[in-house]
């Protein structure tokens, strides 16, 4: 008995380690921090849609080293970029997204990190043309041109794209460093002194540049436009996160491209669920990302873009507060292109065919913008900014769906003349009250002319009915 004991141990202990080898290995968690801009209308659909939605979680990888990996998502809600770059330095957060001198001024300060830089890997929102920044007043304040501010207290969020923005502007037209009383002020800080009249002036990003006019109480006197330079949001991941996990990196750009598509299926409903979720005006979303909207949602990175982006770090550099930085180095879209091939989606085609868009676009509506912008001093008197205006008709379901050019072209008619599309109801003149009221297009008239026309019918039928004849 005593000579088969250590024979019995051995079979015990080859067995027990044999159960133990084939026990599943304990899952190791991962945590996965995004930094978002709820309220910033250019990331919703790199941010909130995807959280809402749970797109990134369809997405993700379930199989070969992550079959024992779980994930745990963290999103972090910021109200403008510098603070995404604070969390990114410190670890806490592995992908922000933000505008484009916070970016910018992202990748430029990882650049002395030892640990991890950053990479510009794709785009949320950009417009072509600059819009989406802005400057607002109240709407009973006597300015009307950046010249008539000088010396006044403007608040912007210090390190945004509205301040790059402003910054460009002064260097554009010669202004010293002291032209303006600048002060910091968050969206939400800035847009109640305003109302209140604690300030001269706000200045910001999308959407609140036009936001604060819908809300009733401001007046834009400076949009984006007049800067001359493409505007973009875009989306910055750390190096060393995306080199151990690329495949997630690839999984959220599936998840934006999902975002994407899930908008334009229904961008009236989508609207609806972002003003749920974020508390932005839905009308004012549809202005930014509805068909024909001021921005372009196209994850791609666009070689005008990163033009611009230079262009941008050139304006820091000339203000002391950037050394060289180059963001053709700083650029790198291979996760997007990997994301588009899995999905089977023609990466080139899409591009070429967005910039064949965009290209039209900004022919037909850059001249008209800054045409707009530079008027807004009479148009501040009587009437709301133009583009507010129509996409506000739209959104509320007063005119008809029309294609690309064709809204392109309603876009630029009505510009110039509202009351083609803020047509008078026939009932209203019988009793001679000269109300504007918009009503469907195909119930409404067009034509000043033809209004007249059919005024003067009616009054003659009313003569003819026993009346007076005028």
């Amino acid at each position: 008995m005593v000579r088969h004991l250590p024979t019995l141990s051995i079979a015990m202990s080859v067995t027990s380690l044999a159960l133990l080898l084939a026990q599943p290995a304990a899952a190791e968690t991962v945590t996965l921090g995004i930094g978002t801009q709820d309220t910033t209308t250019n990331t919703v659909t790199a941010g909130v849609v995807i959280r809402q939605l749970h797109l990134l979680e369809k997405y993700l990888p379930k199989d070969g080293k992550y079959a024992n990996i779980k994930f745990e998502l963290e999103w972090q809600n910021f109200t403008s970029g510098p603070p995404v770059t604070n969390a990114m330095m410190a670890n806490k957060l592995q992908i922000g997204m933000m505008g484009d001198y916070p970016l910018i001024v992202n990748g430029f300060t990882f650049d002395s990190n030892p640990e991890s830089k950053s990479r510009l890997i794709g785009i949320a929102a950009y417009s072509l043309s600059g819009s989406g920044n802005g400057i607002v007043v109240h709407k009973d304040s006597p300015y009307y041109d950046l010249a008539d501010l000088k010396g006044k207290l403007v608040s912007v969020p210090f390190g945004s794209a509205a301040h790059g923005m402003v910054l460009k502007a002064m260097q554009d037209r010669g202004y010293a460093s002291d032209f303006f009383q600048l002060v910091s002020q968050s969206p939400e800080v800035g847009s109640t002194n305003l109302q209140e009249k604690k300030i001269d002036a706000h200045a910001d990003f999308v959407p609140f540049a036009e936001l604060l006019p819908f809300r009733g109480f401001a007046r834009k006197i400076f949009d984006g436009v007049e800067t001359n330079l493409p505007t973009f949001h875009g989306i910055v991941v750390r190096t060393d996160f995306a080199e151990k996990y690329p495949e997630v990196v690839v999984a959220y750009f599936k998840a934006v491209i999902a975002a994407n598509q899930w908008l334009r299926d229904d961008p009236k409903l989508a609207a609806e669920k972002i003003q749920e979720w974020t508390g932005i005006s839905k009308e004012v979303v549809y202005i930014f990302l509805g068909p024909s909207g001021n921005m372009t949602t196209d994850p791609s990175i666009k070689p005008a873009l990163i033009d611009a982006a230079t262009a941008d770090v050139k304006v820091l550099q000339n203000l002391g507060r950037m050394k060289e930085f180059d963001p053709k180095k700083w650029v790198d879209d291979s996760y997007i292109r990997k994301a588009y091939a899995e999905m089977k989606l023609d990466y080139h085609a899409a591009c070429e065919h967005q910039e064949l868009r965009d290209l039209r676009r900004r022919f037909l509506l850059q001249e008209t913008d800054r045409r707009s912008a530079q008027g807004r001093r009479g148009l501040g008197r009587r009437f709301r900014h133009r583009a507010l205006l129509v996409s506000q008709l739209h959104a509320r379901g007063l005119c008809r769906l029309q294609s690309q050019g064709q809204e392109d072209q309603r876009r630029l008619r009505f510009r110039y003349n509202p009351r083609h599309q803020a047509v008078r109801r026939p009932g209203f003149l019988r009793g001679r009250q000269w109300r504007g009221c918009a009503v469907p297009v195909e119930k409404g008239r067009r034509s000043l002319c033809r209004q007249d026309q059919r005024q003067g019918a009616r009054l003659r039928r009313r003569g003819e009915g026993g009346g007076r004849r005028g």
